[in-house]
């Protein structure tokens, strides 16, 4: 699952994120050209909880720099539910 629009295509940074590579990877944006490149305000989705993709919309983070607000972003294309761990 990943956030989209209503014809299924990445919104925000996870369109971003997906454009630059598709694939599960991470982003180092504490220093060089990276920082550089996602300066500036940034918004993304949040899921917490019960996810409701009605909502991917309203569900967001606004930040004024994304390198500010986050050392590392790690983009994962594919999530699945919490399977608890036997007691």
């Amino acid at each position: 699952m990943r956030a989209s629009g209503s014809g299924g295509e990445p919104l925000g940074l996870d369109a971003r994120l997906h454009a630059r590579d598709p694939s599960a990877h991470w982003l180092d944006l504490r220093t060089g050209d990276l920082r550089r490149q996602y300066e500036g305000p940034a918004k993304a989705r949040v899921i917490s909880g019960v996810y409701d993709p009605s909502r991917d919309t309203a569900e967001h983070l606004a930040v004024a720099s994304l390198p500010d607000a986050f050392d590392v972003l790690v983009q994962l294309h594919e999530v699945s539910p919490v399977r608890w761990l036997p007691r």
